[in-house]
């Protein structure tokens, strides 16, 4: 039985630096991951692509399976040092998260009934999802709900907490080291404003793509906090915090 600590991202200590090290061995990211013993974004992608080359779970947690494989892998005596793996066709995203993009995508079209209400069949659903009454601001009700669909279609835990609250999800990002500087499909974007004066988050979506593409509810085609439906957008980085789940 494999007696190492379960790692995730926000580990820290002597396992990681092993692990890190394990990583550059064997997934030979470029540049090499610095062997610090900080469980990083980095280390996470890097752990995800072992695990999906290992056809193992991809979710970046390192527990015994992972262990195992990386022990496997490494411990050959004489052998020679693995060829790289090949990269994936594209973000290494968990089988959850990329089901939530996908059903958000499919509501791409779906307009306030009347516009302006912050009503319709649809909305309803959004809000009541997050736990909030009809008619209230939805852009984060819309993301909560693509999630939750997500999670009862894969049989999975929903990562996100239940909230339709903008600066919450950002509060709960940062206490649990969520954010994150690049982003990748999946992630959840908070767009930077002010709420009585002071810097806030004001909306928020989901990340679909480089550069930055979304899809978000509660929008319009000039990208409105408070629109009339679900759209696919571009945002600018800059004006964006972005959380992983």
């Amino acid at each position: 039985m494999n007696s190492r600590p379960i790692l995730r991202q926000g580990s820290f200590g002597q396992a990681v630096k092993e692990l890190q090290t394990r990583l550059n061995q064997l997934v030979r990211p470029a540049p090499p991951l610095v062997v610090d013993g900080s469980f990083g974004a980095k280390t996470k992608t890097a752990v995800m692509t072992f695990q999906s080359a290992r056809k193992l779970t991809v979710d970046g947690v390192v527990g015994g399976n992972t262990w195992a494989a990386l022990d496997q892998t490494s411990s050959t005596p004489g052998a020679p040092p693995p060829p790289p793996m090949p990269p994936p066709a594209g973000p290494v995203i968990s089988s959850l998260v990329e089901k939530a993009v996908q059903i958000a995508l499919g509501e791409n079209g779906v307009r306030e009934e009347p516009a302006g209400s912050n009503r319709g069949a649809k909305v309803d659903a959004y809000n009541a999802a997050a736990g909030v009454n009809n008619g209230a601001l939805w852009c984060m009700s819309f993301v909560y709900w693509s999630f939750q669909q997500a999670a009862a279609q894969t049989g999975q835990p929903n990562p996100m907490p239940q909230t339709a609250y903008c600066p919450f999800l950002y509060q709960w990002a940062r206490d649990n080291q969520k954010l994150v500087t690049t982003p990748q499909r999946g992630d959840i974007f908070l767009v930077k404003g002010l709420r009585d004066g002071k810097p806030s988050v004001i909306h928020t979506g989901i990340v679909t793509g480089g550069s930055i593409n979304t899809v978000e509810g509660n929008t319009n085609n000039d990208g409105s906090a408070n629109g009339i439906g679900v759209f696919t957008r571009s945002r600018s980085s800059s004006s964006c915090y972005f959380v992983w789940l």
